[in-house]
């Protein structure tokens, strides 16, 4: 059981003061099997602009500056061992949150190929799961899905964020020598904010799945050819508007380390 408060102070032209509840109580339902969990929390975080940028390359060198206040969430906790080698962790969240960030396409712009940031009050029901399987060291393999409610204040749509993502990653090992890497990622349907004149338009990029494959052979400790598959269902989708992603690619070559 843990139980206090996170108090969070805020100088700038004026000075604020936030305070947090931090209280989680779980239960070992079965010793070593599952663990059920219930908490309350909240946080204060700025949308820095690293943050922004990891998030979307194409964003203004200059946004403005916002905090993100995470008032309340509530979330309950499923996390546990299905057997040895496959855990499993199920996560349900509901947040209310202030000022959170949203890239549009920058209209100032003639060519709207650049991106800045409106912000909104969000009530977000958030979630999540991950089932992951590890058989020693030759096999890793990890599923991870996410689903997203967004109730917004102002916006009609909560702009270029999907309402799920699923993820699907695996890595074998071949005799510590040869490394196969695959990956599915699935996309739900996004919202990107338009105009017809001075009209609010939700443009509609559609879900999509995307499939990469990377396979390495180490010949030495140093030494190692490579060779990467990105796209190889040659999917045709937007995961920012105005930037259709790049079709069916390879890359392959030699990587020495010192």
């Amino acid at each position: 059981f843990l139980a206090g408060f996170i108090a969070v102070a805020e100088i700038d032209t004026v000075a604020d003061f936030h305070l947090y509840p931090e209280v989680k109580a779980g239960v070992e339902i079965v010793p070593n099997g599952l663990i059920a969990s219930i908490g309350v929390s909240g946080g204060y975080e700025r949308n820095s602009f690293k943050k922004l940028i990891e998030a979307n390359p194409y964003i203004n060198s200059i946004v403005p500056q916002t905090y993100q206040n995470k008032k309340i969430e509530v979330f309950g906790q499923l996390k546990g061992k299905v057997f040895q080698g496959l855990d499993f962790d199920i996560t349900i969240s509901h947040a209310s949150i202030s000022d959170v960030p949203f890239f549009v396409n920058d209209t100032s712009n003639i060519f709207q190929n650049t991106f800045t940031i409106i912000t909104d009050k969000v009530d977000l029901l958030h979630a999540r799961t991950s089932l992951g399987f590890q058989a020693k060291e030759n096999i890793n393999l990890l599923l991870k899905a996410n689903y997203y409610k967004y109730s917004l204040e102002n916006e009609l749509q909560a702009w270029h964020k999907p309402n799920y993502d699923i993820s699907f990653s695996t890595e074998f090992t071949v005799r510590h020598m040869i490394f196969i890497r695959g990956e599915i990622i699935a996309y739900g349907k996004s919202y990107a904010k338009t105009y017809q004149g001075n009209l609010i338009v939700a443009k509609e990029l559609k879900n999509w799945i995307d499939l990469n494959l990377g396979i390495e052979y180490r010949y030495t400790k140093n030494l190692s050819i490579f060779v990467d598959f990105s796209n190889i269902g040659n999917a045709q989708y937007m995961l920012w508007n105005n930037y259709p992603v790049q079709k069916f690619s390879v890359i392959g070559g030699i990587s020495y380390s010192f």
